[in-house]
């Protein structure tokens, strides 16, 4: 058992071992009889049980304590205050206010009692100096445990809070980073392996072409290494945007699928996080053109400036020849990561065939700040 768990299982003991100390004569030479000690030290036990389900039922060890407290004041020689005092500080801290503001008024009944009893016990010209004086501290000891108890469960439960919110934005974190490291080494492998591929085709016939599209290999090696470094140290910062984009479809053309870019209107300032998802719905968007499509498709990418937003589109005639080798590094969550990233930045995605064609369409809308370049 750790000490944490033993200080646990021993406080019920202590309090009420303070508490028979404090408002008890069960160690007072001029006390009660053996048999009535041994029923204060009985009902004692009592309230230290109640207290070891203070944690797992403060409410309903509450209401035993109260009862426990309020009929004890009725016999001589004991007046049990701590362990009421401890469940009232659980229910404060774990309750919602609906039960811990009954709760504490509840506690006048007791401190009433207690009055009530000590009043009896004091000389007739101090007794009402006693009801004023005993009444006052046993309401600020109730109301201040109550408010520490309050305090103590608002903290617990906005240290939990904050947890969850960091544990949440870790969790965020690793998936952003999953989603770029996937856009980042699936195009890279979809270029690398149908460049490969030709260098395969033209090592005999034609190694010079060959030899070039090796070269574009190691290029394309070099650089997503580069970008990879890139976006680590800068701890997954946007390192694209739509300033990019003939380099991007550089390589794509560069592997044998026709693309052609189209831009409509006046380009304005982007969010980086919402040009970063537009440039990376393009890359995807074109990776699966070379890996479903291949080589000798014909592709078009439209970035169209709105008013209030920014449109992206690529769409393809579903020609060429599909590499197996290619197509088979398809993982399926290409588009379902660009949902969710496109989401997360505000817009919206849309997917699917070509109306009466054999090719595919990835378009998303993205809001547009309104401060213009």
């Amino acid at each position: 058992m750790s000490l944490r768990a033993a200080g646990r299982a021993a406080l019920p003991v202590a309090v009420v071992a303070v508490d028979l100390l404090l408002f008890s004569s069960l160690l007072s030479v001029d006390g009660p009889s053996g048999a009535v000690r041994i029923l204060i030290l009985g009902y004692a036990l009592v309230g230290a049980g109640v207290l070891y389900g203070r944690q797992r039922w403060p409410a309903l060890a509450y209401a035993a304590l109260w009862i426990h407290a309020a009929a004890a004041v009725a016999r001589a020689g004991y007046r049990p205050t701590l362990p009421l005092l401890v469940v009232l500080a659980t229910v404060a801290a774990r309750r919602p206010a609906r039960v811990a503001v009954p709760a504490l008024l509840a506690v006048l009944v007791p401190v009433g009692l207690a009055v009530a009893d000590g009043v009896r016990e004091a000389a007739p010209e101090e007794r009402t100096a006693t009801a004023v004086g005993l009444s006052t501290l046993l309401i600020i000891i109730h109301c201040g445990v109550w408010a520490v108890g309050r305090w103590a469960g608002a903290s617990r439960r906005r240290a939990g809070e904050l947890e969850t919110q960091a544990r949440d934005a870790a969790r965020a974190e690793r998936t952003r980073l999953a989603a770029e490291l996937h856009d980042i080494v699936a195009h890279s492998v979809v270029v690398m392996t149908l460049q490969a591929a030709g260098a395969k085709a033209f090592m005999r016939r034609d190694p010079d072409r060959a030899e070039q599209a090796l070269t574009e290999v190691g290029d394309t090696g070099t650089q997503t290494i580069a970008e990879l470094r890139r976006m680590l140290a800068a701890k997954g910062g946007p390192e694209h945007g739509l300033s990019d984009l003939d380099e991007l479809i550089g390589r794509v053309r560069g592997i044998g699928v026709d693309v052609t870019l189209h831009r409509e209107g006046g380009a304005a300032w982007l969010d980086p996080d919402a040009e970063l998802a537009a440039y990376r719905v393009i890359q995807e968007a074109l990776t699966n053109v070379a890996k479903h499509a291949g080589p000798g498709a014909r592709a078009t990418v439209l970035v169209r400036w709105e008013p209030d937003s920014v449109r992206v589109e690529v769409s393809d005639d579903g020609g060429g020849e599909a590499v197996d080798a290619v197509r088979s590094l398809s993982t399926g969550n290409g588009l379902r990561g660009l949902a969710e990233r496109v989401s997360a930045a505000g817009g919206r995605l849309e997917s699917g065939s070509m109306p009466a064609a054999s090719g595919f369409r990835v378009a998303a809308t993205l809001p547009l700040a309104v401060r213009a370049l």
